[in-house]
């Protein structure tokens, strides 16, 4: 378990970095080999984490030893070795007097080798063209009193093309469009994937990136949302052309990820992003962004909008923040197609193989859900057919206010129960409610209810013994009835 032990082995420093007794240098191309144990120095390195003081080794490489923009590294670990690793640099020099973490990668106990990269960045402000020579410093450390071997090399390349930590195929976001339910959700692993860039979007930026590629050409779009953990993560896209044997990219898009506006604070971080699948037919790459080098978050791609909404035929539109497409009125569906049943009507001609749209068991184009059958426009179950009740149905089909699909008539003003019964909305405010298109012939009145509230009436408004004249608001026996009636004849004769 996780303890605190005394040690003699701290390194003893008069500023923020050790003596260079205590800091190895590791020349480009070479692999260095290294043991960090128990009886390893201890020291605190340049990125903070949890517990400060680790087991560890101080290693620097040389600026003058690399030509290009960038640096790359490859640290590896035994398999044996179940250890976590944590590889933290500094641009900062010896003689600053603060000091910032710019490069921060983890091994963790089930991984045995990490690859990355971070620009060749001067740390002298006004050495814009990265002339003066420096030194970046390196802490190994483990977690608790661990033993590992580690190697790690540092090397150059100019032919270079983002990493990419996920590719997804048209194919895979096909599988999406067929059912937009669907999605995938990816670990956006900074900590241990993630690349020190400076992005052509993002010039004076640095950050840590994870690349991935979409391969789209199609009439629906994707969604990139990291908004779930609400943290501040960017994105961008770029372009990348082979010019004189070298890679270049540009910049094609970038979104911020930190809301604004008069609803700013309402709003999640994170990014959320529609990639419209026909504006640049192909792979396109993107790369997600952060500042926070130790934090991972979760990246959501789904597919929204089919067939662009039929926006250019003014059907609806794509509306990216709800995922899903707004229709205008007599249009519907994922895809804001013309509805084939609206506002208590037909829009297509031939109709008679098909269901009211908005009905239990009818899809969106008018057709019975699998498990269903057609009976006068109703979805029906199976079960409801054989006078009981299937999954989802309200009723039971031949009872008061049930439809053929075994659903309560809501425009009748029925709602449902937990009794697989439909009941009379207006049902216990305590007043018979009348409706000039229905006679009783039970009461006698113009009202589906036979009570409200009144004595012997029960829940569904109905008396639970017959009722004679007097069944207005309240329900009574036979005899009750003669008693009533008698007394009605002597107060009459009187």
């Amino acid at each position: 378990g996780e303890y605190c032990k005394e040690v003699d082995t701290v390194i003893l420093k008069k500023a923020w970095l050790p003596d260079e007794d205590n800091i190895e240098y590791v020349p480009i191309d070479t692999e260095f080999n290294f043991e960090i144990s128990p009886n390893s120095s201890v020291d605190k390195g340049p990125c903070f984490q949890k517990d400060n003081y680790r087991f560890g080794k101080w290693i620097k490489i040389k600026s003058t030893d690399f030509s290009t923009k960038n640096f790359f590294f490859t640290i590896t670990k035994p398999e044996q070795d179940r250890v976590d690793v944590f590889f933290d640099g500094t641009y900062s020099q010896r003689n600053f007097t603060n000091y910032q973490c710019r490069v921060h990668y983890w091994l963790n106990t089930s991984q045995f080798e990490v690859s990355g990269q971070f620009p060749k960045i001067s740390p002298f402000p006004d050495d814009t063209e990265n002339v003066i020579p420096f030194d970046v410093y390196f802490f190994v450390s483990v977690r608790g009193f661990q033993t590992v071997n580690v190697t790690i090399k540092f090397w150059q390349k100019d032919l270079h093309l983002w990493p990419y930590t996920y590719e997804f195929s048209q194919s895979d976001l096909d599988y999406l469009a067929e059912d937009l339910s669907r999605k995938y959700v990816k670990t956006v692993p900074v900590e241990t994937l993630g690349n020190y860039v400076v992005t052509p979007c993002t010039p004076y930026l640095y950050m840590k990136a994870v690349f991935f590629t979409l391969t789209l050409n199609s009439t629906y779009s994707v969604l990139v949302s990291t908004k779930k953990q609400n943290r501040v993560t960017n994105m961008v896209e770029m372009i990348s052309n082979k010019v004189d044997g070298k890679f270049v990219y540009s910049c094609a898009e970038i979104w911020g990820g930190v809301p604004v506006g008069m609803f700013a604070d309402e709003i999640q971080n994170g990014i959320l992003v529609r990639i419209k699948g026909d504006d640049r037919p192909g792979v396109r790459e993107f790369a997600i962004l952060s500042d926070d080098h130790q934090t991972d978050s979760e990246m959501e791609i789904s597919v929204v909008c089919p067939n662009h909404c039929h926006e250019d035929l003014g059907n609806g539109y794509c509306y990216a923040s709800e995922g899903k497409c707004v229709c205008n009125p007599g249009y519907g569906g994922d895809d804001c197609h013309l509805l084939c049943y609206y506002n208590d009507k037909w829009q297509v001609n031939d109709y008679n193989d098909l269901c009211y749209f908005g009905e239990s068991g009818c899809d969106q184009y008018c057709k019975c859900q699998e498990g269903y059958a057609l009976k006068n426009h109703f979805c029906v179950s199976v079960e409801c057919i054989n006078g009981g009740i299937g999954f989802g149905d309200e009723c039971i089909l031949g009872t008061e206010g049930c439809q053929d699909n075994c659903h309560c008539n809501v425009d009748s003003g029925y709602i449902t129960t937990m009794n697989s019964k439909c009941k009379l909305a207006t049902c216990g405010n305590g007043k018979i409610d009348f409706d000039d298109n229905y006679y009783n012939t039970v009461t006698k009145l113009n009202s589906k209810e036979e009570c409200d509230n009144g004595t012997n009436c029960n829940k569904f408004c109905k008396c639970n013994y017959s009722t004679g004249i007097f069944g207005y608001r309240f329900c009574a026996t036979f005899a009750e009835c003669v008693f009533i009636s008698l007394c009605s004849y002597i107060v009459h004769e009187y």
